[in-house]
């Protein structure tokens, strides 16, 4: 029977001995832009840093995978938030938690002194190498004036 799966799902559309169609089906890899991935629940990723220096530190966040989403809550201090390399930051207030429904690979937080931050992030089956560099990325300056 040689039909859709020989024909049309053969890697390099080869028939004979080298014909590879059983087992992986030539099926695409998972990217970004598969919705798929951003439907379902993240696998799960949590983390909690506490400054104690006496100033103000930084934490950078290297996710394995895309996320699908990042929660950030903190507590004792705002949480200044920025992406990538980016210069376009937001403040997370003292005492709240904010969820950021983005995708993401990189994440840095500024944590002053005596503060908490906690997060949560979602993450997809998309690995990082899948994901564009938006590394120069500064954001939408929004000015309603």
């Amino acid at each position: 029977m040689a039909g859709y799966y020989d024909r049309d799902r053969n890697p390099n559309g080869a028939f004979g001995t080298n014909a590879s169609t059983q087992g992986t089906m030539n099926h695409p890899t998972t990217h970004y832009g598969n919705t798929a991935e951003f439907l379902v629940a993240g696998w799960p990723h949590l983390g909690t840093k506490t400054n104690a220096s006496g100033g103000t530190i930084s934490l950078t966040v290297d996710f394995t995978h895309v996320t699908q989403f990042v929660q950030v809550t903190a507590t004792g201090g705002d949480i200044t938030i920025s992406i990538g390399t980016g210069s376009a930051t937001f403040i997370v207030p003292e005492d709240n938690t904010v969820k950021l429904p983005v995708k993401l690979k990189t994440i840095n937080f500024s944590i002053p002194n005596t503060a908490t931050v906690s997060y949560c992030a979602g993450l997809t089956n998309v690995p990082v190498a899948e994901f564009p560099d938006i590394s120069g990325y500064t954001g939408v300056a929004a000015n309603p004036s």
